[in-house]
């Protein structure tokens, strides 16, 4: 395995690892360790040759991902910043930041939609689950009101965004 992939790895392992611990236990992650990793990353980045653009783009697409997301209410800004801070990290893994910060997104956002099936089907079953999403996809195209189950107010972001990040180095190294 690379040098620069055992530092990822392992700097990746540690900032999730306290960032997991802390989300579960008091449903709060630390700026400054945000910050911490996000200076780090952007050092480890450059120390790799990338240009500056690119830690740039990253920065910024996956700010705009997060906002885009905190709209719809999907994710709060701590989750927001664990992806900027992943982006970061994994922008450096190759250098390409659309693929990366997207590939983050998506993992993540798979990981939380098979996570609040999960839990749905635990709840109420098959014939619910499917009944209500057929009604939700009804209701969508003729505009009329929604039927929601909320999941996500108490589940830790840190959890989906880290395992999704782990599937990013899966995706990017092969």
């Amino acid at each position: 395995m690379e040098k620069s992939l055992i530092v990822l790895l392992i700097a990746v392992t540690l900032y999730y690892g306290v960032n997991i611990y802390t989300d579960i236990r008091y449903r709060k992650t630390k700026n400054i360790w945000h910050l911490l990793f996000l200076l780090s990353g952007g050092v480890f980045y450059f120390t790799q040759g990338f240009p500056i653009i690119n830690f740039i783009g990253a920065l910024v697409l996956a700010l705009l991902f997060g906002l885009l997301l905190e709209a719809f209410k999907i994710t709060y800004a701590g989750d927001t910043k664990m992806c900027i801070v992943s982006a970061v990290w994994l922008s450096s893994l190759q250098g390409t930041i659309y693929i990366t910060v997207l590939g983050l997104y998506v993992f993540y956002l798979l990981i939380i939609l098979l996570i609040s099936y999960f839990v749905i089907i635990r709840r109420k079953g098959w014939n619910w689950t499917i009944k209500n999403q057929l009604f939700n996809i009804k209701s969508l195209i003729f505009k009329t009101s929604l039927v929601s189950e909320r999941i996500f107010e108490r589940f830790p972001g840190a959890v989906a965004i880290g395992i999704g990040t782990y599937l990013q180095v899966l995706y990017l190294m092969w």
